[in-house]
């Protein structure tokens, strides 16, 4: 038995999916995205993942918004979303672009078809090292 990474403490964040509010529904819709579905398909402490559709490039995305309520927030994030633009590999997930409002980074990465590797790790298959 390998060590798992436990799921994500939904229960302490919510107990049902969280939908977009007002202000995040309309940055992601002036950015030219539309939610595939209106509640995010996974959660964290500050931000939500979406499955969106870009109107502008006619392809699927991942969404992460990211909520920020100060400026240490802001900065953390839009580290992240500097950090993620920087990378270059295979095995690490590539961002396209980042858009912000007064309470929202939102992050925008390829859709990868197979999961996130939490999904993977968690999961009773072992990894192959291919």
């Amino acid at each position: 038995m390998g060590n798992k990474i436990p799921p994500t403490p939904r229960d302490s964040l919510s107990s049902r999916p969280q939908r977009p509010d007002e202000e995040e529904t309309e940055l992601i819709n002036r950015n030219s995205f539309k939610l595939a579905n209106k509640t995010e398909i996974d959660i964290s402490i500050n931000s939500k993942i979406y499955k969106t559709f870009d109107d502008t490039e006619k392809n699927w995305y991942i969404l992460k918004s990211i909520h920020v309520d100060n400026d240490e927030n802001r900065k953390l994030a839009k580290f992240e979303a500097n950090i993620l633009f920087n990378l270059n590999h295979n095995n690490i997930v590539k961002s396209h672009r980042f858009f912000e409002s007064s309470n929202y980074i939102c992050i925008v990465m390829e859709n990868c078809s197979k999961g996130n590797l939490r999904k993977k790790l968690q999961g009773d298959t072992p990894l192959s090292e291919d």
